[in-house]
């Protein structure tokens, strides 16, 4: 029998751009809306404006998003905290 493999669900990994970012509001508007549940588009909001401060971030810093997130290797994540280290700074 094969074992099946599972990760972590990251909501991040889906909102890659200002595009991602603001559809996924839209959606979570129109699902609070429906559902009558303010706590729906509260938690959206929270997760979008986290979104768009990795996505700014890693732009300032000249990472992809998706390797800032979770690098590959410990070459990419030494090259992640370099790059982070001078734009935080």
């Amino acid at each position: 029998m094969n074992k099946v493999k599972t990760t972590p669900y990251n909501v991040y990994d889906y909102l890659q751009s200002e595009e991602d970012i603001d559809a996924f509001l839209q959606a979570a508007k129109i699902q609070a809306e429906e559902d009558n549940d303010d706590g729906i588009l509260h938690l959206a909001l929270l997760t979008a404006i986290k979104a768009k401060a990795l996505l700014e971030f890693a732009q300032k810093a000249g990472i992809d998003e998706q390797i800032l997130l979770n690098p590959k290797n410990s070459t990419q994540r030494r090259e992640v905290i370099s790059k982070a280290l001078t734009a935080y700074a």
